[in-house]
């Protein structure tokens, strides 16, 4: 199998085309074995700001400790020493979610523990200025047993939210909607509750905005309440189709049926709904 990639590879270096991989490959090799080509980029770069950090592969984090090596000699990036003041990284192990094209949450872990180990500081941002502090309680307890931090699996440690807005009073922040219909005969059925859960939705909407009073704030003025509307509701699908069937329109349809004022982004049936085929072909003409 290598020497398989290896002749890809190289066919395709001949042909002159490269993927990402192998040029990241190229520069690693350049920035390590070449003395001259390392000085210079270390030279050149007086401050290293990488943000995402999560989402790096080993070569890349390779070629980022390599040019903020304080030793312009050192080759070895898990010896590497970095310019005090030269490297700042910023991510969250919490979204490594890019494995596939070997990012790996281990190789945050490990950067971070040896940039420590070497006098750097560590902040954890942990304030949420998004949320009331009753949903970071609820987030911090369905995370903090989950999000362990073990190694063996690879997988990150919970950072607990801290709070910086005060509760609505008499206005709960968590909701549990329940299912209507969860059963198809005797047992509880994903189908029964694809199918009982979108009126279900569309009901609770409308009494949120015609009828419960609560209030929200808004980013353009945060300390100021205003009466929620629609537009400051949002619905998030996990999936887009189940059993072959676009699971937004009973949702959408729900919501028509009360007069809710909705805008739907991304379904993977979208444009071949009826309505924007027509749209389309009056386009067209």
């Amino acid at each position: 199998l290598l020497e398989c990639v290896d002749r890809y590879q190289r066919l395709k270096a001949r042909a002159g085309a490269l993927d990402f991989l192998v040029l990241l490959l190229h520069a690693r090799d350049l920035v390590r074995d070449n003395t001259a080509v390392r000085n210079h980029f270390q030279t050149r770069f007086r401050c290293l700001f990488v943000d995402e950090f999560q989402d790096t592969d080993p070569l890349q984090a390779e070629l980022v400790l390599l040019l903020a090596s304080q030793d312009p000699g050192e080759t070895r990036w898990h010896h590497v020493d970095p310019v005090p003041g030269k490297l700042f990284l910023v991510g969250d192990p919490k979204q490594s979610i890019y494995r596939f094209r070997r990012a790996d949450v281990h190789v945050y872990r490990q950067v971070c523990e040896q940039l420590v180990a070497r006098g750097a500081t560590l902040v954890e941002l942990r304030r949420s200025f998004r949320s009331v502090e009753n949903l970071q309680r609820v987030i911090n307890a369905a995370f903090a047993s989950v999000m362990d931090g073990n190694v063996e699996t690879r997988q990150a440690r919970y950072v607990a939210l801290e709070p910086s807005r005060a509760d609505h009073a008499g206005q709960p922040s968590v909701v549990a909607l329940p299912v209507p219909k969860p059963y198809a005969q005797r047992f509880v059925a994903a189908r029964a509750i694809e199918e009982s859960l979108p009126d279900a939705v569309g009901a609770y909407i409308e009494w949120l905005v015609k009828h419960s009073g609560w209030m929200v704030t808004e980013r353009r003025d945060p300390a100021t309440r205003v009466p929620i509307e629609a537009r400051h509701i949002c619905i998030l699908f996990r999936r887009f189709v189940s059993y072959g069937q676009d699971i937004t329109r009973t949702y959408v349809e729900a919501l028509e049926a009360r007069g809710i004022k909705h805008l739907l982004v991304g379904g993977r049936a979208f444009h071949g709904r009826e309505e924007n085929e027509t749209l389309h072909v009056g386009l067209m003409q």
